[in-house]
Formats: structure tokens, C-alpha cells, sequence
């Protein structure tokens, strides 16, 4: 990953709640006490979600309360989890999270190492 201090989460094959949820465990515990980490990119482009709509808020619900302000978030998805990445950037941007759903590592990584929150055109 590029300088900016980026770990990448790449899920692959189904992603359940029950996984999610000890993942989410551990890395808001690592990004709290390793505070030279700015960005994460939850990968989803090689993988398929399995959440009920509970799961789905409990797992962002875990995010506000635990994952360090300092950090941004970027979901890279493919055609089956666009949805669920789009839906939790925005909620998770409306929470207060820096957050972005991208197509590409590449945009995700701009996103990332860009000082200002992403922002819709026309939105300004």
C-alpha cells in the first residue's frame, strides 16, 4: 500500500455476519492502538455478502461507535456488492465516517490519500 499507512481487507468467497463481525473486532482494536494507519479499503470485488438487514446495521452500527475518526474507509465492489458498499458509505458518511464505495483499487487509493472528504459533483 502506498505511503499514506493503508491496510486492505480483501474478502474472498462468501462474507458472512458471524465473519465480519470478529474481523471488525480486531481491526478497530489494531487501528486504536496503531494510530500510523489513515486509510482502510475493504475489498468485496471477489466476494458475495450474506447479511440480513439486523446484521447489516449491527456491523455499521460497530463502526461509528469503534473505528478511530482519523480513519477513512473505502469499499471496492463488484456488481453483487455494489449495494451493500454504496448503502454503507452513505450511512457510514452520514454518521460521521469518512466513507466511500469505488469500482477500482486505484480510485479507492486516490480517495484515500486525498485531504478532503469525497464529494458528489454539484455538491459542493
Amino acid at each position: 500500500m502506498p505511503e499514506i499507512g493503508v491496510l486492505r481487507y480483501t474478502m474472498h468467497g462468501l462474507e458472512t455476519n458471524d465473519i465480519t463481525a470478529r474481523s471488525q473486532v480486531l481491526l478497530c482494536e489494531r487501528l486504536n492502538n496503531e494510530p500510523q494507519w489513515s486509510g482502510v479499503i475493504f475489498d468485496y470485488s471477489k466476494c458475495t455478502v450474506s447479511y440480513t438487514l439486523s446484521e447489516f446495521t449491527e456491523r455499521l452500527g460497530y463502526i461509528v461507535t469503534h473505528m478511530p475518526r482519523r480513519v477513512k474507509i473505502a469499499y471496492i465492489f463488484n456488481p453483487q456488492t455494489l449495494v451493500v458498499s454504496a448503502r454503507a458509505s452513505k450511512l457510514l458518511t452520514c454518521s460521521g465516517v469518512n466513507a466511500q464505495a469505488f469500482p477500482s483499487v486505484q480510485e479507492a487509493i486516490e480517495y484515500l490519500k486525498g485531504d478532503e472528504n469525497w464529494r458528489r459533483a454539484g455538491n459542493a
